[in-house]
């Protein structure tokens, strides 16, 4: 950038060493190093032909033009606003204004706000184009509007926060038997999140998070020979709650007997309140333990004598699984309390 005309009709120094040439068709300062043209038109003159320069005892420029009169001239960059707002949904309908009779750039700090055009010369008008906002908190990006020599404006751009969502990969899955069994899923989010077990049994990787993330799953083993069940709740603020069904297989060993022979058994069944257990001399001692359907440990007793009586009278109506373990084998049988 240089003269806008070799023809100069005038020369002024400022305070600050600047130097300022009136030429036909407008005027221009050299700093030392950089030129900047202005246009006396832009400042409300009829004329762009500069005769005369001055300064004012309060350091305001004055051009004489012809057929223009005098025009108190300002080098600043003007802005209508100093920080705007914007619907999370994004826009390209926000503008503001630039007054200014300097050539100008306009950049922004963030990715998700452009705008329109991003450079120019003495007015104009500046369109933001603002992507939608995909995370559930608000955003904040920088404006900032710079020209040749002079200081920068910025502006301060606020997009409202978006709407709340989580959603989840899976609605059931299926998990091993054995010790720290695993699975995963994806929660697909943008707020945050946490997550709950029904059962112990059942443990995450993370219980709380925020944004889309992948969650582990460990199970502890299943000694039962019948499938149990754990629900995941997966919930966050202004969301609906999410539920993941969870399967863990069935313990299946060699040397399980699913019932007791005919001289050993289990008694009565249904049975109402104390249910009795008759094990085998070679049997002894065994370990019993009696479990809820959902894996959940309710009894775990040694027997040394033949005949055992374990009082159910206060456990809820519903089916059992009892599991009685020996240095022979080990045995597992459904009942159920009436």
């Amino acid at each position: 950038m240089g003269l806008p005309d070799n023809d100069i009709l005038c020369v002024a120094i400022d305070e600050q060493g600047n130097k300022w040439f009136g030429t036909e068709y407008g005027v221009s300062k050299f700093n030392g190093t950089d030129w900047a043209n202005y246009s006396p038109e832009s400042q409300g003159s009829l004329s762009d032909k500069v005769g005369a320069i001055t300064f004012d005892n309060k350091g305001n420029k004055w051009f004489g033009t012809y057929g223009g009169g005098a025009v108190k001239f300002s080098d600043q960059i003007v802005v209508s606003a100093k920080s705007l707002i914007v619907e999370a949904s994004g826009s390209n309908d926000v503008h503001f204004d630039i007054t200014s009779a300097i050539s100008w750039n306009v950049s922004s700090s963030d990715t998700w706000l452009t705008v329109s055009p991003s450079s120019g010369s003495n007015n104009g008008t500046v369109t933001l184009i603002v992507s939608a906002n995909p995370a559930s908190t608000e955003r904040t990006a920088s404006i900032t509007v710079s020209g040749t020599g002079i200081a920068s404006q910025t502006i301060s751009v606020t997009q409202e926060a978006g709407i709340p969502n989580l959603s989840v990969s899976v609605s059931a899955l299926t998990i091993g038997d054995t010790l720290n069994s695993v699975a995963s899923f994806d929660i697909l989010s943008n707020t945050d999140w946490t997550i709950t077990s029904s059962e112990e049994w059942l443990t995450t990787s993370s219980l709380s998070g925020s944004d889309s993330a992948t969650i582990m799953l460990t199970a502890s083993a299943n000694l039962l020979s019948i499938t149990r069940q754990a629900t995941l709740t997966i919930s966050a603020a202004n969301t609906v709650s999410q539920i993941i069904n969870i399967t863990q297989q069935a313990h299946i060993t060699a040397g399980i007997n699913e019932s007791f022979g005919s001289k050993e058994n289990i008694y009565p069944n249904p049975v109402t309140g104390k249910l009795n257990i008759r094990l085998l001399s070679e049997n002894l001692p065994s370990i019993i333990q009696i479990y809820s359907v959902t894996g959940k440990r309710l009894v775990d007793i040694i027997a040394v004598s033949p005949e055992t009586a374990i009082d159910l009278d206060k456990f809820p109506e519903g089916p059992y699984i009892i599991k009685i373990t020996s240095l022979q084998q080990t045995t597992v049988q459904k009942i159920i309390k009436n």
